[in-house]
């Protein structure tokens, strides 16, 4: 949710490397300039002085276009006060002298309630155009409505809306083979600056967008002028070295509410690649929280390389809806995603067709705390994650391999059921827990190194208990720093629901004790006096030599420095106040057969 071209019209005596043209008067009857190869805006009426109305000349210049044709924009601020259109057209260049040569419309960033605005430079049923080094903007948050031409059902209809009341800087609709390069595009009243809907093979190379908007994407893709399904079935998008940015000394702190926002249909998915780029300051209002992302990818097949998102509310966000019959595979690879303010990766997939997301040799960084965490108490939003699953995988495959999770509260929170597996990945920094699954499924956490407080955490039954699925475990060749003993803490998962299970509770343990200094206080010691099995976790009775308060007791340390979290524990036990029980997760009886005494643990 890709050549620069420098060609001029020179005027005056010349000078060396410019091949001068001394251009006749427009009534000159040996020129008609409409029919040159480079048509000069300039010498058909149009003024860049930022105060004439240049609508109607740039209307009248691109109807008379034809085939091979480019337009010029010298250096000037062109305001229009109405939509520029180019329709119908094949085979045309349209480009300026970059930031310097400016469309703009008068107002910009004036406050107003929602309202309907026209796009200042629109293309539609085009082929094989190409725009680049210009800058173009609209006028703002809320001058624009694309939403309300769901309304209509002809695509005619749809697009007319989207030119004349949707607000965008740069429209491309129904168009094939464009190209837009080294454009820098400004400010939206609805859906994104740059705004691309049922097209196909449109190319955005060396681009800026800022929409200065919590509600507007910097770079949008949908298939929304056109809903026929058999319209351009291949729905072709890339984007190569982008950046979405808010300009914050001009234009105030918010970029956009996502920097590229794909939205395809459970029918139409769509294709794009990203080579490249960086998007930074993408924010959202409180009612969409999982928004604020830099790449948001909804029923999309993606291939992301090398991009860099920082200081956002999310770093990747993946949705997948349930209409969706056929597969989406996603690939990100070589990307960093630093300063989440909520999450590095939001993923809601909950298609029956298949496909597999792979995450290779990426990073993400969470910040301390949600951004979220004062204004709601649901988990799913409250902690800063690597990575959150919002919805029940039902067949895509999650795979990360030589990834890297840092910060945050948690690495992982999944909502739902699972499909996961996470290779050879490193995870460090998090404050609170290590990693929740809910909703069971298929989890397979291997040869990675885990640096956490608290066992993997696995329940068949989703986080709002409105459903259960089976268990498929395998946790195995884990590197762990600072976590008790026992791998993974499987409480109340009835036998039926484990289909298969395969943990290595002591997975390479390495050293903990400087982490116990820091992290964990000792309430009392025990004295060890004997342990056994309670269902499928280990218990332990031991005795205090005085009363205490054992109400904040959370962990156990061992004599050679492994940290237990504790499950339950009982005081007194057996009707005895210096007797105590605790039960721990899963078979650990191992762990403590040498022991005689034991730490109990606060942090």
């Amino acid at each position: 949710m890709t050549g620069h071209f420098h060609s001029f019209i020179c005027s005056g005596t010349g000078y060396p490397g410019c091949a001068m043209e001394i251009p006749a008067p427009l009534n000159s009857p040996e020129v008609n300039p409409i029919s040159q190869a480079v048509i000069n805006v300039a010498l058909l009426g149009a003024k860049g002085d930022g105060n004439t109305d240049n609508q109607k000349v740039l209307n009248k210049i691109f109807n008379n276009l034809q085939p091979g044709q480019t337009v010029y924009f010298p250096k000037g601020n062109y305001l229009i006060d109405g939509p520029v259109i180019i329709k119908n057209k094949n085979n045309l260049i349209i480009k300026g002298d970059g930031a310097t040569s400016r469309l703009f419309v008068k107002g910009q960033l004036t406050g107003t309630s929602k309202t309907t605005f026209f796009s200042t430079l629109s293309i539609d049923e085009c082929n094989k155009l190409t725009i680049e080094n210009l800058c173009i903007e609209s006028k703002g948050e809320n001058w624009g409505d694309a939403d309300a031409a769901s309304k209509f059902s002809l695509p005619d209809q749809k697009t007319a809306w989207l030119i004349n009341k949707g607000g965008h800087a740069l429209l491309i609709t129904r168009s094939t083979n464009i190209s837009v390069n080294a454009v820098i595009g400004r400010f939206c009243g609805s859906t994104g600056v740059f705004y691309a809907s049922s097209c196909d093979l449109v190319r955005f190379t060396n681009c800026f967008a800022n929409a200065a908007s919590l509600g507007y994407a910097g770079f949008a893709i949908d298939n929304f002028a056109n809903t026929n399904a058999t319209f351009l079935p291949k729905r072709r998008y890339s984007f190569v070295n982008c950046k979405v940015s808010s300009e914050q000394s001009k234009f105030g702190q918010y970029a956009a509410k996502g920097g590229i926002v794909m939205e395809g249909d459970p029918d139409r998915i769509l294709n794009c690649t990203i080579d490249g780029g960086v998007f930074e300051n993408c924010y959202t209002g409180e009612n969409n929280k999982s928004l604020g992302a830099a790449i948001s990818a909804e029923n999309t097949n993606l291939y992301a390389k090398g991009v860099k998102g920082i200081n956002n509310f999310v770093g990747l966000r993946l949705f997948t809806r349930t209409e969706v019959k056929n597969k989406v595979n996603v690939t990100i690879t070589n990307c960093s995603f630093q300063s989440n303010k909520f999450c590095g990766l939001y993923i809601a997939s909950a298609s029956s067709g298949g496909g597999l997301i792979t995450i290779n040799n990426s990073k993400f960084g969470q910040n301390r705390t949600s951004v979220w965490a004062s204004s709601t108490s649901q988990p799913l939003y409250n902690k800063a994650s690597a990575i959150i699953s919002a919805g029940y995988m039902k067949s895509q495959q999650l795979k990360f391999d030589n990834c890297e999770f840092t910060g945050g509260n948690q690495y992982i929170y999944a909502a739902g059921r699972s499909n996961i597996a996470i290779n050879q990945s490193r995870f460090s920094g998090a404050s609170d827990s290590t990693m929740n699954f809910y909703g069971g499924g298929n989890i397979a956490i291997q040869n990675n190194v885990i640096e956490g407080r608290t066992p993997i955490k696995v329940r068949h039954y989703n986080d709002e208990r409105s459903y259960s699925s089976e268990v498929q475990l395998k946790i195995t060749d884990n590197k762990l720093k600072g976590m008790p003993n026992t791998a993974a803490d499987l409480k109340g998962i009835p036998e039926k629901f484990v289909t298969s299970k395969s943990i290595l509770s002591n997975s390479s343990l390495l050293s903990t004790n400087n982490v116990n200094n820091t992290q964990y206080r000792k309430i009392t010691s025990v004295r060890f006096i004997r342990l056994g099995l309670q269902a499928t976790n280990t218990f332990l009775v031991g005795e205090i030599s005085q009363p205490v308060d054992l109400s904040r007791a959370k962990f156990i340390r061992t004599s050679n420095s492994q940290i237990v979290e504790i499950l339950q524990i009982t005081y007194p036990f057996e009707k005895l106040n210096s007797r105590i029980k605790v039960v721990l997760a899963g078979d650990v009886r191992k762990t403590f057969l040498t022991e005689k005494t034991f730490d109990l643990l606060t942090n």
